[in-house]
């Protein structure tokens, strides 16, 4: 049991009763008392901290009048000082409706009085008694709650109206940017938002602000009609509204909604704190909801998880911490995060906590009487159930807290409900495990002797399921999913079964990773896709698999050769157009496969299930930079949708399509030049600045266990799915046989790559575009790639020739760990049970309190993960690959991977200690993009130069690299640059409509003496004109901004702008709309020229 059954919080506003015990009454005479004291108030009663604290008033005296059995509870507080001297405290207890089994605790209006810490903005705080609800006397409490958005008296308004969620979180989210307040909204103004979000919502920046005056714009609602469709959430929000309202779930197997599966929408926030700069120091001596403040971004259309199905998006929002934040103030973000966060009367406390992600779930506490009357709230659940649900602490007792906490984030991936099974249809599989291990010795096994660490089983039956699901052309043999507990890779079953066989599953203790409910939930039968199987062919090598294949034998003339070849290969691609038609259809293709074009669209049109698919590998970034104040009107850009107004694409590489298909070429279109230049320099890129060096006898796939035994150790499996061209031999080939090299990625370690045998296996035909490794031998082979497993990792496989036979593994010895290397970090070991019996006598709200601190340790400073990523670098470079030092801080970063499981944390005066020697060395030149070096002219950090002076290392493979790169990069774009059309060479074509009306205009003025048409003209030219200037000016502003819908969101005002210039309604125009199109887009292709510019309205044309 997490909290005692007899009340939650003694803070709280919310308490659970014990109906056994029953509630203490004092006589009808208090009671009466007290309720004439208590008065309804109708001022605007905005409670909470926020933007600014003018907004809001504190509101403890405010009460819903509609409470019944109201009554009183005196008792006698005795002073420390003085044990004598009481005061009398009046409680109001009111039960919130008969048979609740739930009290709201408040006080009365009469006997608090404000007090100096009892400012505006504060919200209302129970205070301390020595009642049945509280220990401790007269100490002042810590406040329990943090406003995110509230106000008691509009609350009830949006509850009487009944005002859909999107419009209540979006009035939300105006308040937290602080541009809206709660006494400026107008009563009245609310009747327009009635109605389900999908109507309303979008309405609301324009109704309470006047603001966004293109929401009604027909030009912009004719145009981005389905770019508003794919990005809403509103529809997907009403939806789930009426599922959670009526019967059936959003889990995707509901009877008469099979299919279709919720959870999509994302509601996602900012922390800001509320000192900047050199005050953050400063913020652990203010009141802890004080501290920072949350705000509130954009509801979007996105991704799905577990825990949105389960319990709806509505209900979960994730709060980013930018990487500065998390680094300073790591004790004070875990003390704000233990608070109830309150927003819109709804109180939402910490779930779980990933990376630097703390992720809220919405409860069924009561704040200040704030009573929900929604369908759609009889469904809400404590906290302390949603964690039974998931990862029960009754069951878990063996786990570490740490790694107990880390598990919370399991129903957080990003996943697609594919199978439902039965109950009886789920098997437990054992392991196979290394030859050197007894499972008779209950020994756990470390998980290099587990050889299918990971990995399950899955007939053939639900593999059809997912197929149809999923809408695929063939079967998969293999995917990552998870099923309750369970995660990892799910491949076919050697003895597959028939298809018309009911769905089953095998899984493995490797993969048990939450211990289930002996009577799991329909959600836990589930299987939840994570990714299908994906292949890249060729692949392509990174920098820290170049530095360990040099080091393991591989010559340096073999990159170089790679690099010459792959950039050639690439350049000559993507600069060759000659030939007619043909030639601009190769081009035309080249360009569309660098720029990935078909993930990127289907990505941008099913966000739900792009990683599942394979259009994403992982989930996306999000950047760290705080959200646009100014970001009010609904009708915000998706990221890289085209401007439908202009018709010009975002992405650089669709607007070079698009004007090839157009009939342009590269040699005749300045403005396609340009743009093919900035593709090519993308291409470039990847080889000269990433070293991203393409092998072409090279495959990356997912790796699993080989699950007939009939492979031999050192022994691999690889068949393409389709029959492929051999780069080596140029012949037809599906399997591939021979010496192959191995590699995953992280790559620190000598033995982080290694040599294999690839052989053919009939009876492993059927596991196609997946890696299989032997399961035979001391030690799991995916081990030894940086410490791997078959849990969903990709191998990257080599057959090249130059490089294969020149490779030598490295000795085994170099993969151990220093003896002393346990002895650098900080170990939190407390096990669920040993924390359920230290919190066992500690009261319900100091259990929360603990609990959250628990789930708050996941936060991963993973900036440390990266300063030892860097230090290893340094010390290969200074000491060389197999040296103590090097393979020391290569154990440090991958120890430090898994912390928020294990508990280990880097001790301090360790971490100083490696600061000392490596932190202030020069950037590696290969290693540093431009805006770096320019940012590091100008930071004054005082730099050692690295030196590579131990003898017998020789020349570094990346140096001589990033040499010849810098070389081949030069040549290449200078070769490419000759060939640019010279301005004053106007396409006749563009300029004809613009002419040819001029013309007629000076014809008409001197033969009929009537200069209508060319005063329209005249007027045309001046406001096409203004909107250049306008245009160029904006796209110098374009270069301090970082995120694609700011740059999108300024040029489509432009666009619409020009769009809209020149169109006049009155009578007697001396051009119709469509021959002002044509004339405009003429003048401006002119004037751009005249200018030295062309004018795009399209951000890809000076960033993208």
């Amino acid at each position: 049991m997490l909290l005692p059954a007899t009340t939650r919080c003694q803070y709280s506003q919310s308490i659970e009763c014990n109906p056994d015990v029953g509630c203490p009454r004092d006589d009808d005479d208090d009671a009466a008392e007290v309720e004439e004291d208590i008065r309804v108030q109708d001022e605007s009663t905005g409670i909470g901290r926020g933007p600014s604290d003018a907004m809001s008033q504190a509101s403890s005296e405010v009460y819903d009048a509609d409470w019944d059995d109201s009554i009183i509870l005196e008792e006698p507080l005795c002073s420390p000082k003085n044990p004598e001297s009481t005061q009398t405290e009046n409680v109001c207890l009111s039960r919130l409706g008969s048979g609740s089994g739930t009290i709201v605790v408040s006080t009365s209006s009469e006997s608090l009085k404000r007090t100096a810490s009892d400012q505006p903005g504060t919200p209302p705080q129970p205070k301390r008694s020595r009642s049945l609800f509280t220990l401790e006397a007269l100490d002042p409490p810590e406040p329990r709650f943090n406003i995110i958005a509230h106000s008691t008296r509009h609350q009830k308004i949006f509850n009487n109206k009944g005002l859909s969620w999107g419009v209540q979180y979006e009035i939300a989210r105006l308040w937290t940017l602080n541009r809206l307040k709660w006494e400026s909204i107008a009563i009245s103004d609310l009747d327009e938002l009635t109605g389900p979000s999908s109507e309303a919502a979008p309405k609301v920046a324009q109704v309470l602000l006047g603001t966004d005056a293109a929401a009604k714009d027909p030009l912009v609602n004719h145009y981005f009609t389905k770019e508003q469709l794919m990005k809403s959430p509103y529809p997907e929000l009403d939806r789930e509204d009426k599922i959670l309202a009526g019967i059936g779930n959003l889990l995707g197997f509901s009877e008469g909604v099979d299919g279709c599966f919720g959870g999509k929408v994302i509601q996602s926030a900012r922390l800001i704190p509320t000192i900047s700069g050199k005050g953050t120091k400063q913020l652990a001596k203010l009141p802890i909801d004080q501290r920072y403040r949350i705000q509130l971004e954009r509801q979007e259309l996105g991704h799905s998880t577990r825990l949105t199905r389960f319990y709806g998006s509505r209900r979960v929002i994730r709060v980013t911490l930018g990487k500065s934040l998390y680094q300073s103030n790591s004790s004070c973000l875990t003390d704000y995060f233990r608070l109830g966060h309150v927003l819109n009367g709804r109180v939402f406390r910490v779930f779980a906590a990933k990376d630097r992600n703390v992720y809220l779930a919405e409860t069924d506490e009561v704040y200040d009487g704030c009573l929900l009357s929604e369908p759609q709230d009889k469904s809400r659940k404590s906290i302390t159930e949603l964690i039974r649900w998931h990862n029960s602490l009754d069951f878990n007792g063996n786990q570490a807290m740490t790694k107990w906490s880390s598990r919370m984030g399991l129903c957080l991936s990003t996943s697609v409900p594919v199978v439902k099974f039965a109950f009886e249809n789920i098997h437990l599989e054992d392991d196979k495990y290394s030859s050197d291990y007894d499972p008779a010795s209950g020994i756990k096994p470390k998980s290099e002797m587990i050889m299918t660490d990971g990995c399950g089983l899955i007939n053939r039956a639900a593999l059809l399921h997912i197929r149809d699901r999923m809408s695929l052309v063939e079967m998969p043999c293999a995917v990552q999913a998870r099923l309750g507990g369970t995660k990892g890779m799910y491949m076919l079953h050697p003895d597959p079964g028939r298809s018309d066989e009911p769905p089953k599953l095998w899984y493995r203790p490797s993969q048990l990773k939450v211990v289930w409910n002996p009577r799991p939930e329909e959600s836990q039968l589930i299987l939840d896709l994570v990714r299908l199987p994906h292949t890249k062919f060729p692949s392509r090598l990174s920098a820290e698999t170049l530095v360990n294949l040099a080091h393991n034998g591989v010559p340096h003339k073999v990159f170089i050769e790679l690099l010459r070849s792959g950039l050639n290969e690439e350049v000559r691609a993507l600069t060759t157009w000659s030939g007619g038609e043909s030639g601009v259809a190769a081009l035309w293709d080249a360009v569309f496969s660098a720029g990935h074009l078909i993930g990127e669209r289907l990505q941008r049109e099913n966000a739900a299930s792009a990683r599942a698919r394979g259009y994403i590998l992982d989930d996306e970034d999000v950047a760290d930079d705080l959200m646009n104040d100014d970001d009010l009107g609904i009708n915000r850009p998706a990221a890289w949708w085209p401007d439908e107004i202009s018709g010009c694409p975002c992405i650089s590489h669709e607007a070079v399509c698009s004007l090839l298909a157009a009939g342009f070429t590269p040699d005749q279109n300045l403005f396609l030049f340009d743009k093919l230049e900035r593709v090519l320099d993308i291409a470039i890129s990847k080889y000269t600045l990433r070293f991203r060096l393409v092998v072409p006898a090279s495959v990356e796939a997912f790796v699993l266990p080989d699950p007939s035994g009939e492979l031999e150790e050192g022994q691999v499996f690889f068949s393409f799915s389709k029959i492929r061209l051999d780069p080596v031999t140029d012949e037809p080939i599906q399997v591939i046989t021979g010496p192959v090299i191995a590699s995953r990625h992280p790559c620190k370690l000598p033995t982080d790559v290694r040599k294999f045998m690839a052989v053919d296996c009939l009876a492993l035909r059927k596991y196609t575009d997946v890696v299989i490794f032997s399961t035979k031998g001391k030690v799991s082979p995916v081990s030894y790639l940086g410490g791997g497993d078959y849990d969903g990792d990709t191998v990257t496989m080599i057959w090249e020739p130059a490089i294969v036979n020149s490779f030598s593994n490295a000795p085994e010895e170099m993969s151990l760990p220093p003896s002393n290397l346990r002895d650098q970090f900080d170990q939190n070991i407390e096990t669920v049970e040993d924390f359920q019996m230290r919190v066992s006598q500690l009261d319900a709200c100091r259990i929360q309190d603990e609990v959250s601190k628990v789930l708050l340790s996941a936060l991963n400073d993973t900036t440390t993960v990266g300063i030892y990523s860097t230090y290893h670098d340094k010390s290969v470079f200074r000491w060389g690959y197999e040296d103590y030092r090097t393979r020391r801080l290569a154990h440090m970063f991958t120890t430090q991977l898994d912390g928020s499981k294990s508990g280990l944390r880097v001790k301090k005066e360790v971490l100083r200690a490696d600061a000392r020697e490596w932190s202030n060395f020069t950037p590696f030149e290969w290693k540093t993009t431009p805006e770096e070096k320019e940012k590091q002219k100008t930071d004054g950090i005082n730099r050692r130069h690295l030196r590579r002076d131990k003898p017998g290392l020789g020349k570094f493979i990346m140096e001589d690299l990033y040499k010849f790169a810098k070389a081949e990069r030069g040549r290449h774009m200078d070769e490419y640059r000759k060939g640019r059309p010279k301005f004053g060479d106007l396409d006749e074509h563009l300029t004809a409509p613009y002419r040819e009306t001029r013309k007629r205009a000076e014809e008409f003025r001197d033969r009929f003496q009537c200069s209508a048409l060319l005063d329209d003209l005249n007027k045309l030219e001046v406001e096409v004109q203004a909107i250049c200037r306008t245009y160029h000016l904006s796209n110098q502003k374009l270069y301090g901004t970082s995120k694609i819908q700011d740059r999108q969101d300024i040029l489509r005002k432009l666009s619409l702008q020009f769009a809209k210039c020149f169109v006049h309604d009155a009578k007697g125009a001396a051009y119709s709309p469509d021959e002002a199109v044509r004339i405009k887009a003429s003048y401006a292709y002119i004037y751009g020229f005249d200018q030295k510019a062309s004018l795009c309205l399209c951000p890809g044309n000076t960033l993208v």
